[in-house]
């Protein structure tokens, strides 16, 4: 499940194309999988996409405010669950 959320994020910063936020991301998904055992509770086995689908709904509707707010809602939500 956190592969495919590591997915996802990859795909937002290379649709951003913000490498400031791919390094960031590349350091959390490394320090991620080096210690998995400890942040698999946060996923349990299933991963709820309504927020993935938000995002990818604002940005096919071409709304960047949108898509702006529904990750920054998505990424509230995960730091939540540490």
């Amino acid at each position: 499940v956190a592969e495919a959320e590591f997915a996802f994020f990859g795909e937002m910063v290379h649709s951003s194309g913000n490498r400031v936020l791919g390094l960031i991301g590349n350091a959390v998904a490394q320090v991620w999988r080096q210690n998995a055992p400890l942040f698999e509770p946060l996923f349990g086995e299933r991963m709820d996409t309504q927020a993935h689908e938000q995002v990818l709904q604002a940005i096919r509707a071409r709304d960047p405010v949108a898509a702006r707010r529904a990750y920054e809602a998505h990424g509230l939500t995960m730091a939540s669950l540490a």
